[in-house]
């Protein structure tokens, strides 16, 4: 929408292609950088164009995010670098196919989290929960998860992040618990060693101090019902 949404029109790839088909996820830096998952495919305007909107997703490209067993793709811009974007990207199985880094506005991406069968990061449900999130100040480290909550930091340029486990599931007495099925983290503005995090059970109040993340619930006379079927 071109009028503060009187009216609207379908956006475009670079071939005149309408993007009509299901999209999960846009994003938007201040550059005018839009990034946008259509079909569980990745397209990129780099000035915001919308009827220019170039595909990023090609099997047979190096460089390039996944087509084939994809299914959903969520995003995130680096505030403190909006060049620097991520991908986090569900396979067949709903778990991580991989976590993708791009430097370049989302033009090419490497890996920074190879997929595995030993984490457990979206609980086989990525297509549910899938979760992905940039510290403000920091353009190398950020936030993973569905399941539980990963931390990713970059050790070296050009290769794998660091990664650890910050949260778990099983026993809410501890202070590292944080309920399943999480699907968003907005940090606190001016510190961002705070944040919230959004789950199927409510609301969760994050906080690292001294190297150790800790937890604990915001829900206060919070009572919510969810019908699944009648």
């Amino acid at each position: 929408s071109t009028n503060g949404g009187d009216s609207w029109s379908t956006a475009k790839d670079s071939e005149c292609n309408d993007l009509s088909e299901n999209s999960t996820d846009v994003h938007s830096a201040s550059t005018g950088l839009t990034i946008a998952s259509v079909k569980n495919m990745a397209y990129v305007s780099f000035d915001g164009d919308p009827n220019n909107f170039q595909l990023r997703s090609y099997d047979d490209s190096t460089g390039m995010l996944p087509v084939t067993n994809v299914k959903r793709i969520e995003f995130a811009i680096a505030p403190s670098d909006e060049s620097i974007v991520y991908a986090s990207v569900v396979n067949q199985f709903e778990e991580v196919y991989n976590v993708y880094k791009s430097m370049d506005n989302g033009d090419t991406w490497e890996v920074v989290m190879p997929g595995s069968s030993s984490l457990n990061v979206l609980g086989g449900q990525g297509v549910y929960n899938n979760l992905i999130s940039v510290y403000p100040d920091d353009p190398n480290k950020i936030i993973v998860g569905g399941n539980t909550l990963w931390l990713g930091q970059l050790t070296d340029i050009g290769g794998y992040y660091a990664w650890e486990s910050v949260s778990q599931n099983f026993v809410n007495q501890f202070d590292d618990y944080v309920h399943v099925n999480i699907h968003s983290l907005s940090f606190n503005p001016t510190n961002s060693n705070k944040f919230l995090i959004g789950t199927d059970g409510g609301i969760y109040i994050g906080t690292l101090s001294g190297g150790q993340y800790t937890f604990t619930s915001g829900n206060r006379d919070y009572i919510s019902t969810q019908f699944y079927s009648v």
